[in-house]
């Protein structure tokens, strides 16, 4: 991400926020929601990109803080636990000088039954965003917190891109699979090992690629990904990702193009057929999305509650119920919310 890349995804945010603040008065705007959603965390910082996962009857909850969108005079990512999913208690907090922490997402690998964090950062002195680190924070399960405050473990990125933008990591039988994206460009990356470089074993070049979310049920890998004016959602066979150890060939996903323009923090989970997609819509709203795969049609969106500069949900499976956590400004837009929701599927 260079300067003048950055800047103009800023000018693109801000025109339009301007045109739909201006366009409809909250007032105005129709909701559809029957999801019901409460305030976690509130602040006049900018909170944003949070996750959530669910750890031995424990919920963790994470998210950046800073006093902006991006080029912001501090950058923090914090973490919270919950035994009710109502209370929340800051467990952790991350800072690294000179670098911009952003999107913390949580893994969870069922071989070793231990969970992660992980903290995208880039460099903010000199020209912005020509560093980027990608770390990995493991957890100690006696006293129930994320390994100390300082960041030490990363990823090894092959030597051809050394600056990719790892997000939302995800373990599945031992393995460690994440998109990372830069200048537009998406790669499916496969690691064995974190130490140790990883394989590419799909991509998507050019268009804007870049957040993606993999999914595994049954027998296929999903994705979705934001891709410039389009969010792509994406079926592979799962045998061919798992026993894929090819530099010269890649795994072929079958992709559809969802009617959602830069789907901003694109999350999901597979239930039954059924794709719940999460995530920004164009008219700045966050949203859930019930998507038939093998229909390829979307059933019925729900429009949760949302401001200005929002989304990005953590979303969890359980118990028939989808839990999720998001970002919005408030209806007046002096503050920043972090939100928690439940959305029942098992009637669906």
């Amino acid at each position: 991400m260079n300067k003048i890349s950055v800047l103009v995804q800023i000018f693109i945010f801000i025109l339009f926020q301007f045109i739909f603040l201006n366009c409809k008065k909250d007032d105005d705007i129709p909701s559809t929601s029957t999801v019901h959603t409460n305030i976690a965390l509130t602040s006049a910082n900018h909170l944003a990109f949070p996750d959530l996962i669910f750890y031995n009857n424990i919920w963790y909850l994470t998210y950046r803080e800073s006093d902006a969108h991006v080029f912001g005079t501090f950058s923090k990512i914090k973490v919270y636990k919950s035994f009710d999913f109502k209370v929340w208690t800051e467990i952790n907090s991350y800072e690294l000088i000179d670098f911009d922490l952003r999107d913390p997402k949580f893994s969870y690998d069922e071989i070793t039954d231990n969970i992660y964090l992980h903290i995208p950062a880039t460099n903010t002195n000199g020209f912005y965003g020509v560093i980027r680190k990608n770390f990995i924070v493991g957890f100690n399960k006696q006293n129930l917190q994320f390994l100390s405050d300082s960041l030490q473990h990363t990823f090894t990125l092959l030597a051809k891109f050394p600056n990719d933008w790892l997000w939302r990591p995800v373990w599945h039988e031992g393995i460690l699979f994440a998109g990372g994206y830069k200048h537009g460009n998406l790669r499916f990356y496969k690691y064995e090992n974190y130490n140790k470089p990883p394989l590419i074993f799909s991509y998507l070049e050019g268009n804007g690629a870049s957040e993606a979310t993999f999914k595994f049920y049954g027998d296929k890998i999903f994705s979705i990904v934001r891709r410039g004016v389009d969010a792509y959602f994406g079926v592979g066979l799962l045998s061919d990702v798992m026993y894929f150890d090819s530099l010269s060939s890649i795994v072929n996903f079958e992709w559809t193009s969802l009617p959602f323009p830069q789907l901003g923090g694109p999350n999901m989970v597979i239930y039954n057929d059924k794709a719940y997609i999460g995530g920004r819509t164009p008219e700045f709203k966050t949203v859930i999305i019930n998507y038939s795969i093998s229909n390829n049609e979307i059933e019925n969106i729900e429009e949760l509650f949302s401001y200005g500069d929002n989304s990005y949900p953590g979303m969890v499976l359980h118990n028939g119920y989808i839990y999720g956590v998001y970002y919005t400004q408030s209806e007046d837009l002096k503050t920043f919310q972090i939100r928690s929701f439940l959305y029942p599927i098992t009637n669906q």
